[in-house]
């Protein structure tokens, strides 16, 4: 029943801007953040007819995950259904309000678990900041780029949600339509641009999924743009995928630049 209800989650928000919504999780059963971070190499660019230019991973299924409304008061976690509060003993001094706040919940023998409502698909941070980013940051040889942490549940391994990961990209109506012309996959390499109005210096456009089968996995689908010295966009991509284990830093490599990525499990009990 739960698997139906995920699958028919993701089906309302493909290729839509996922709002945040609140899941069922008993004490037990986590939520993930995920934290992404993508950095460039200071590498020097050769000219466009020594390199094949990558496919450009198209991004129309992808989502996009946004901040909390900041006049809105959205409750990490809410408290468990009213009735519980209802069979408090009469005695009770305490409110089904102030009972339904509290957080020692007992779950009574041969009854069902207490289900929390936890809020997910919402991001947490896009601030270049941490150990990780400052490292980074003081290597000559790298160009932090991007971090972004966002809180989710797992996806179907087999049909997972990838989530935008993009940096700035130009605004003018001309260039989007030029960047919407190419936004494909298995392209025909004489489409590609070679001017720097279609592209910026160290552009990213990417996608991460988190999905869970038999073991939890992460998906990521990356394009890379660097303008070397003739002003040709040269296009580079990185198409992974992996099993890994939560709470440790996972490391995508590539020539030209690296995907980190950790994942952190979540107990509902912990967020109360």
């Amino acid at each position: 029943m739960k698997k139906l209800v995920l699958y028919s989650l993701l089906l309302f928000v493909t290729g839509t801007v996922l709002a945040q919504n609140y899941i069922k999780r008993t004490a037990e059963e986590p939520v993930y953040d995920v934290e992404v971070i993508v950095f460039g190499r200071n590498l020097a660019q050769p000219a466009i007819e020594t390199i094949q230019q990558a496919t450009i991973y198209s991004q129309e299924d992808a989502a996009e995950v946004g901040f909390l409304p900041t006049d809105e008061a959205w409750p990490i976690i809410k408290s468990p259904p009213e009735e519980l509060a209802e069979k408090q003993p009469a005695s009770d001094n305490t409110t089904a309000e102030s009972s339904s706040d509290q957080s020692d919940w007992q779950v009574p023998l041969n009854e069902e678990p207490v289900n929390h409502e936890v809020l997910v698909w919402y991001l947490k941070s896009q601030q270049m900041i941490g150990p990780v980013i400052n490292l980074l940051d003081k290597n000559p040889k790298y160009k932090p780029l991007i971090r972004q942490v966002w809180r989710q549940p797992t996806t179907p391994f087999r049909q997972p949600l990838y989530v935008k990961i993009n940096s700035q990209q130009p605004e003018s109506s001309e260039n989007q339509e030029s960047l919407d012309l190419v936004e494909f996959e298995d392209s025909d390499f004489s489409t590609y641009p070679n001017e720097q109005s279609d592209f910026n210096d160290f552009q990213i456009n990417g996608q991460v999924a988190l999905s869970e089968g038999r073991f939890t996995h992460l998906h990521i689908k990356f394009n890379y743009y660097r303008i070397n010295e003739y002003n040709d966009v040269l296009i580079y991509g990185s198409k992974q995928q992996r099993q890994i284990k939560l709470n440790q830093w996972q490391y995508f490599d590539h020539p030209q630049f690296g995907v980190l990525i950790k994942v952190t499990a979540i107990k509902a009990e912990e967020l109360l």
